[in-house]
């Protein structure tokens, strides 16, 4: 891939968000912050947005610190234990930084354009979470949409916020 242009992301925020068919039958009944699916930038360029991995998670209840930008916070010890999904998107809420991460729009938009495009972007191995995307099912268990290369393709799953996020578990938010 050759050109700026490639890696611009183009929203289109006009419409309300429909849940797929595959989240209603992993028993996901609707998003959480469907208003949030309409805030965000209309176009920007994939390869700069910010990037947040566990391993740069610090003192979940206090700050969270990421390598080379200016995420949320700095220069705390790192976490001694396993980072849980949903301390890290419950730390975003509280700290109002939730209408910054990408959303199930965004999800949509990368995956259509395909594993070379998604592994020139983040390269190899790992998951890429979006946030504002997160589903909720019928007994209110919040699931959060990821990417990922699986046997070659990519694949769109989604992760329940209960389990420990793995160290190639990666958010990302708007530059």
């Amino acid at each position: 891939m050759n050109g700026q242009q490639n890696f611009m992301i183009h929203v289109d925020r006009s419409s309300d968000l429909i849940v797929p068919p595959f989240l209603k039958r992993r028993g996901l009944a609707g998003f959480k912050y469907p208003e949030l699916e309409k805030v965000g930038p209309e176009v920007f360029d994939l390869r700069k947005v910010r990037r947040l991995l566990p391993r740069d998670c610090v003192n979940l209840f206090g700050k969270f610190i990421s390598k080379g930008s200016e995420i949320l916070g700095l220069g705390l010890e790192e976490s001694p234990r396993p980072v849980i999904g949903k301390e890290i998107h419950d730390y975003v809420v509280n700290h109002k930084t939730l209408v910054e991460c990408l959303g199930f729009r965004e999800v949509l938009i990368i995956q259509e354009k395909g594993v070379e495009f998604f592994r020139e972007v983040f390269g190899e191995g790992v998951v890429v979470f979006f946030l504002k995307g997160i589903a909720e099912d019928k007994v209110g268990g919040r699931h959060a949409p990821f990417l990922h290369i699986l046997e070659g393709k990519l694949t769109l799953a989604v992760r329940h916020l209960d389990r420990e996020w793995d160290e190639k578990d990666l958010m990302v938010f708007y530059p």
